[in-house]
């Protein structure tokens, strides 16, 4: 059987589509992520895996049996409070992944009481051992389309389901739905490039699996965005993931300095000065060094400028670590965020075939 395990996340900072959803990507095993608005069919899904579980728990507690009754009302209302808690105008990232599974390992599976869809009872580990088997796609989905669209400041986890077309031609529901909570943000157009440069991302997945942590960290931070010391901590972690992989495979190229400007040149041999005088081991590279010289080589616009502002990062970053005062409120995650974002998209650039 054919399972599909959809996952719907709200995405800060960014206005709903005024069209269709924009299908962000698609591959031939079954993975797809849409840009969407409030009508889709993820989202539907969702909710009806919701009502489900709404009706069949409050019979539970009042002793009734059945659903019917109540369902077609309770889906209405579980679209109707998706609305309310987000805004007629919200945007939201579906992603959906499929994969091949014994009908039996689901347990025991049963129709609804009006027979239009059948309703499994999972057994053990069911839905974590699928949400494991899907969270390095999920973990993509949401850092490219933060990546690719540098006004995202975050994602809420709306739901997730698991659904199944059954052999007698209706829907299985799998009962194991989630939700998340109510956030704000300020929301921005959709860029015109931004779809197309998460479709590249997606495009050179394999050439960018060795950054994997990098990724899994950066959706962590964009889904802890009402934690500023959270997401700050996971965004600077997930960077400096970045920075160590790309310097070590490039570090005799990129200690020849080539690319750097008279500024950057001066920056770089400063800290080489430091840590001579302080004794450290020739491998210990901080990492504003690594960031310099990967920024340089990567071709960040206007590095000279950001070299002090990087500093200043590494200083809260610092701050944290060793216990000192910082200001939560201003810590700079979106700016950690479109660091390696424009990192990362520079990096596609540099591996991607010219025609």
């Amino acid at each position: 059987m054919t399972f599909r395990y959809i996952a719907a996340y709200f995405v800060e900072g960014l206005q709903s589509l005024s069209e269709a959803p924009i299908l962000l990507y698609e591959d031939q095993d079954g993975k797809k992520v849409h840009l969407t608005s409030h009508a889709h069919e993820g989202l539907d899904r969702i909710a009806t895996v919701r009502s489900i579980a709404h009706v069949i728990l409050t019979g539970m507690f009042q002793g009734k049996t059945g659903i019917s009754n109540e369902f077609a009302s309770q889906v209405s209302t579980a679209k109707e409070d998706r609305i309310r808690q987000y805004g007629p105008n919200a945007a939201f990232l579906v992603a959906e992944a499929t994969h091949e599974q014994d009908a039996a390992s689901i347990g025991q599976i049963t129709p609804s009481d009006d027979r239009e869809f059948y309703l499994a009872w999972p057994d053990g580990n069911f839905k974590d051992e699928i949400e494991k088997r899907h969270k390095p796609f999920l973990d993509q989905s949401l850092a490219f389309l933060a990546f690719a669209m540098p006004s995202v400041s975050g994602f809420e986890a709306v739901g997730n389901c698991i659904v199944a077309d059954h052999s007698r031609g209706k829907p299985l529901y799998v009962l194991a739905p989630s939700f998340g909570r109510v956030r704000v943000s300020v929301p921005n157009p959709i860029p015109a490039e931004g779809p197309e440069q998460y479709a590249t991302l997606f495009r050179h997945s394999a050439e960018l699996e060795q950054f994997q942590t990098s990724f899994r960290l950066s959706a962590g931070s964009a889904l802890n965005a009402p934690d500023n010391l959270r997401s700050f901590v996971f965004a600077f972690t997930a960077l400096e993931s970045f920075l160590s992989k790309l310097f070590s495979e490039n570090r005799e190229r990129l200690l020849k300095k080539e690319h750097l400007s008279p500024k950057s040149k001066a920056y770089i041999n400063g800290i080489d000065k430091s840590r001579q005088d302080e004794g450290r081991t020739k491998d210990d590279y901080p990492v504003a060094y690594k960031f310099v010289l990967v920024a340089s080589f990567l071709g960040l616009d206007k590095l000279d400028d950001t070299i002090k502002e990087f500093d200043a990062t590494v200083g809260d970053r610092n701050d944290i670590a060793h216990g000192r005062e910082f200001a939560e409120d201003a810590l700079p995650v979106a700016k950690v965020r479109n660091w390696l974002g424009e990192l990362v998209r520079l990096h596609v650039v540099r591996v991607e075939p010219h025609s």
